[in-house]
């Protein structure tokens, strides 16, 4: 008979580095990526809301105007089409108004960007007046109205114009105001 050699089988004892488990420990970078996507999203719905609750309601105001006249801006030239920014005292909104098919200026429906600005209660409308305005001293040399209206042409032209606004029941007043034919507004306390 041929003898074989059986191998030698001895356990040996070698340290555990981890729990034996059946699910990994730890997350992948998917879910990492993931977990910072929908924190991402959720900070960026927040933040301006709670910023919000702290920006002075004049600055609120000179904020969304800026933006909407942007968006019009933008949109005249690119375009080739007028628009009008109509502060309408009576209803203390700024809104947005566009040619219909008649040439005749009707509001922007419903939209995203350009809805109607709101002038919260705390805030006066003082004057609204196209040009001749000084903005330093934030001296009139013309009469405001209860509308007015500003246009945006095709080219991108703003036609100047000046706000006042004023904090109901006391003596600070700001001027919105803007500065040059492309419509660059600037915010000052007068």
């Amino acid at each position: 008979m041929a003898s074989t050699e059986v191998p030698n089988w001895t356990p040996t004892s070698v340290p555990k580095t981890s729990k034996p488990s059946g699910h990994p420990s730890g997350f992948t970078l998917l879910e990492v990526i993931a977990a910072i996507a929908v924190m991402a999203l959720l900070i960026g719905a927040v933040i301006p809301q709670f910023s919000a609750l702290f920006t002075p309601d004049h600055e609120l105001v000179f904020q969304n105007l800026v933006r909407s006249l942007k968006v019009l801006r933008n949109d005249a030239v690119f375009k080739n089409r007028s628009y009008r920014l109509v502060l309408d005292e009576k209803s203390r909104q700024i809104q947005f108004e566009q040619p219909n098919d008649k040439g005749e200026f009707e509001p922007i429906g419903e939209d995203r960007v350009l809805r109607p600005i709101q002038i919260p209660d705390s805030l006066d409308v003082l004057e609204a007046t196209h040009a001749d305005f000084d903005c330093e001293s934030g001296l009139f040399s013309t009469s405001s109205t209860a509308r007015l209206e500003i246009r945006i042409d095709g080219s991108g032209f703003v036609q100047p114009f000046a706000l006042t606004l004023g904090e109901r029941g006391q003596s600070r007043r700001w001027s919105i105001c803007s500065q040059n034919i492309l419509g660059t507004l600037a915010l000052k306390e007068i």
